[in-house]
């Protein structure tokens, strides 16, 4: 058993707070409201770090590739 929760548990966490989601919306609706802005916080969180993980990527692969692109260049 432990071996199975070291395992997974993230997939158990996510859906935990799945389940979780559907019933506080399907039995509390006015408690999904109030705690509506935490999940706005944390979609604008993951904005803040994925767009520039992604630019690092795309930028750091543009790096990579200009010196080949370079030499085969007849004027460099």
């Amino acid at each position: 058993m432990k071996k199975f929760l070291k395992n997974y548990w993230f997939i158990l966490c996510m859906l935990t707070g799945i389940v979780a989601g559907c019933l506080v919306g399907a039995f509390a609706p006015a408690f999904g409201g109030k705690i509506k802005f935490l999940g706005t916080l944390f979609i604008n969180m993951m904005f803040c770090v994925v767009v520039p993980m992604v630019f690092c990527s795309i930028a750091s692969a543009i790096a990579t590739l200009l010196p080949a692109f370079m030499a085969k260049l007849p004027f460099a």
